[in-house]
């Protein structure tokens, strides 16, 4: 979603990090966006960095489910401003977010079981 509101600004960011900035100065400074959300931003791609990149990181569905739930208000917030730009598709944005709460809602639960993602 980042990178869509991006690109309706005619911004177009080569990395993450840059995306990052972009964002803030286009759509947290002029107050679009909460900084509360592009804290939470940082925060959860700092935690899909640790997951690319540290080979002995461990997540378990409890881990999961909790990102997701920290996500919640962020992708809200996202979708109702996707929504006020021409061309672009809130509706879509939220129905691939609810799929993605229930597929993991959907998984069973195993006690102790560590989710690991190696490179």
């Amino acid at each position: 979603m980042v990178q869509a509101l991006l690109s309706s600004h005619g911004v177009a960011a080569r990395t993450r990090g840059g995306a990052q900035v972009a964002f803030s100065l286009h759509f947290v400074k002029p107050g679009t966006v909460s900084r509360a959300s592009a804290k939470l931003l940082s925060e959860l791609q700092a935690v899909r960095e640790r997951a690319a990149y540290q080979v002995d990181l461990s997540f378990d569905a409890d881990d999961v489910r909790r990102h997701l739930q920290a996500a919640a208000p962020l992708i809200e917030e996202l979708a109702t401003v996707v929504a006020a730009i021409p061309g672009l598709a809130a509706d879509q944005v939220r129905a691939a977010w609810r799929h993605a709460q229930a597929s993991v809602a959907a998984r069973p639960r195993r006690s102790g079981a560590a989710v690991r993602r190696r490179r």
